[in-house]
């Protein structure tokens, strides 16, 4: 048997987050509702319209639907995130347990988006409870493999945050994954770890052990190689910790359930029938829609047994109301089923057939393939008592039907013998060649990609050497102006300046003299700007907001209305990348004086922990940014960010200005870029 549906109701439940203030589950909603005029709190009204909200039964979706509007009108007011999220995930968790998974999901999403950027642990708790509630979502899907995932992905999370309940329910539901695969084994390992991190609880969480016993029981029942004393063990241990909860606790009717199956399989009927009427009216209370199908399914059995039809009756017509309300298919079969088997043996065909019908189109319209030998058998004797007063007259016609019946039977038996292989191996062949064609596909397309980035490399490489070898270029003309004709000028002025100071005051050349010394100055001033230009020395010495700010300066001593600033920079990045940004704002600022006409440019440069960004923002015409850049600029530009490894975001409007956003990381992913410079 498996048990999915019925105990992921509960594990669900459990994702349910009210504060403890709401006691005793016993409490009855008319109880709930005096605590709720006499609340003062909002947090108080909160808690006691989401335990109203869940206890409405299943057919009053109406009613829990206004009272969850009121509990997330009331998370609204009190302006407070968590207690909104954790609302929204109330909801998912209510729509989940009316097999609404559209809307369980949508809900869950509201609040797992409300809280993944909250760091705080009540935020982190919810975010763990989100993606349980995500899992258990898979599940009811039968998306086995996402749900088992789900939960491994919630474990690191919850063992982070040490959340001891959690992780026990996490447990449990693996196991019971692992019990549905009849891996009985495995998933009694899961349900004893599960166990193990309840009783860590404080104070311990009985009614939780209680219920993992319960499911333990259930394995045994489940394994033909444990033996019935395992599970009437863990049956014990689960009504020693129940011995703690309120005797109207939900989890006594799982017990007696539990209890009353046991009984009913080694023969004891009336310990059976004290167990189920027992466990029934907690269940109903509860409106436990499977534990009290489970029970009604099980005592109908057990009265069908001792012969009790007038007892078997109401319960299996109150199984296949339940069945019908709730959409539940599976009890429906079983009720329809064992109704038409119990109108068979009051000898009432004419019933038993009526059932019979409604069991077989309700197991086509949920896509059952099998139908039981009984029912057929059922079905035949039907069929020849209504055919008994015509057999004598019908005798031969009914053989020449039978006999052109098994022909036919014996000719579909031939051709579904020689179709169904070659309908496989038609299959396999196509199976295969599609196969083989997506390789062949994924083969070229990695091989494309790879000679793509070979091509890429190369040209990088090739880019690389040619700005390596422009710079280097520039050094040496730097290094030739500043050292040989920069020397020869300083040596002609310091000449000068001696003629000049030897000359006597009165001689009227003496006043030219001074007007070539000063242009001997500004000539020399000239080609030492020239050759910083060509290889800042503040960039090599001191880094790149040093070299950016001087040049940022001179050009405002040059009348251009440019502002820089720095933020964060600790001249962390190779040398030879600061200097491609360099050239980098170089042009954009140039650009900028060039064809902008701007009335202020901003230069910034700022560091994170693994990226810088220069932005050059002016305020001067702009220009249209969906037209090709015409200018060999900007394509310089576009090819430094390239080696870099960086982006450039452009935003710009006619006449109102033109931001440059270049960012890269620190440090090369290659090394292309390691000898540019």
């Amino acid at each position: 048997m498996r048990i999915t549906y019925r105990w992921i109701t509960m594990i669900v439940s459990m994702c349910f987050l009210v504060a403890h203030g709401v006691k005793a589950m016993s409490v009855s909603i008319d109880s709930l509702l005096l605590e709720l005029q006499a609340a003062k709190t909002d947090s108080a009204k909160i808690n006691l319209l989401t335990e109203m909200a869940r206890r409405v039964p299943h057919e009053d979706s109406a009613r829990a639907t206004s009272l969850w509007k009121k509990v997330l009108a009331l998370s609204r007011e009190s302006r407070d995130p968590l207690s909104e999220a954790k609302t929204y995930l109330n909801i998912g968790s209510w729509h989940y347990d009316h097999y609404r998974t559209e809307e369980a999901q949508r809900y869950n999403q509201i609040a797992q988006k409300m809280v993944e950027q909250d760091t705080s642990r009540q935020a982190r708790i919810l975010l763990a409870k989100s993606q349980i509630n995500t899992a258990n979502i898979f599940w009811q899907r039968n998306h086995i493999e996402e749900a088992l995932q789900g939960y491994l992905d919630a474990l690191p999370l919850l063992s982070h945050l040490a959340d001891t309940e959690s992780l026990a329910l996490v447990n449990t539901n693996i196991a019971i994954l692992f019990s549905n695969q009849k891996q009985y084994r495995k998933s009694s390992h899961y349900f004893h770890e599960s166990v193990q991190q309840y009783k860590r609880l404080v104070p311990e969480g009985h009614e939780e052990i209680a219920d993992v016993y319960i499911l333990l029981a259930m394995n045994a029942l489940n394994m033909d190689t444990l033996s019935k004393e395992v599970g009437i063990a863990n049956l014990d241990s689960a009504f020693n910790h129940l011995q703690h909860v309120d005797k109207q606790h939900r989890a006594w009717a799982d017990y007696y359930s539990m209890r009353g199956r046991y009984q009913l399989s080694m023969g004891d009927l009336p310990a059976a029938e004290q167990s189920f009427q027992r466990g029934l009216p907690i269940a109903r209370q509860y409106n436990d829609t499977y534990t009290t199908s489970d029970i009604l399914l099980h005592l109908s059995e057990l009265y069908e047994q001792q012969g009790e039809f007038a007892k078997t009756r109401p319960l299996l017509d109150e199984l296949l109301n339940i069945g019908r309300t709730n959409q539940i298919g599976t009890y429906q079969l079983k009720a329809l089923r064992a109704l038409s088997r119990m109108e068979y043996r009051l000898k009432k065909p004419d019933a038993a057939y009526r059932y019979l019908n409604a069991y077989i189109e309700l197991s086509d319209s949920l896509h059952y393939n099998e139908v039981t030998a009984n029912l057929h058998e059922m079905e035949e004797k039907y069929n020849l008592a209504e055919a008994e007063n015509k057999l004598l007259v019908l005798q031969r016609e009914n053989q020449q039907k039978d006999f052109a019946l098994e022909r036919n039977r014996l000719y579909i038996g031939l051709l579904t013998g020689i179709t169904i292989p070659l309908f496989v191996c038609c299959v396999l062949v196509f199976l295969l060649y599609r196969n083989k064609r997506k390789l062949l596909i994924q083969q070229q397309h990695i091989h494309s990609i790879d000679v793509e980035r070979i091509k890429q490399a190369h040209r990088n490489s090739l880019l690389s050497a040619l700005l390596e070898g422009q710079e280097k270029e520039r050094e040496r003309l730097a290094r030739d102006l500043h050292d040989g004709l920069g020397g020869i000028l300083s040596s002609i002025k310091m000449d000068l300046s001696r003629i000049f100071s030897a000359m006597p005051a009165d001689i009227s050349q003496r006043k030219g003299l001074a007007v070539v010394v000063n242009n001997l100055d500004d000539a020399v001033e000239e080609l030492r700007g020239i050759a910083h230009s060509m290889m800042p020395s503040m960039l090599v010495n001191y880094g790149l907001a040093e070299a950016l700010r001087e040049y940022c300066d001179k050009l405002k001593r040059a009348g251009c209305p440019i502002f820089f600033q720095a933020f964060r920079y600790e001249n962390t990045m190779p040398q030879s990348r600061q200097l491609l940004l360099y050239r980098i704002i170089q042009e954009l600022v140039n650009n900028s004086v060039k064809h902008a006409r701007p009335n202020e440019i901003l230069v910034q440069l700022q560091q994170t922990d693994s990226a810088i960004t220069l932005t050059v923002e002016d305020d001067g015409v702009g220009f249209d940014t969906a037209k090709p850049y015409a200018g060999a600029g900007l394509r310089n530009v576009t090819m430094r960010i390239g080696l870099l490894h960086g982006t450039l975001e452009t935003r710009s409007d006619i006449g109102v200005g033109t931001t440059f956003t270049v960012e890269c990381p620190l440090f090369a992913t290659d090394d292309s870029l390691k000898n540019v410079g």
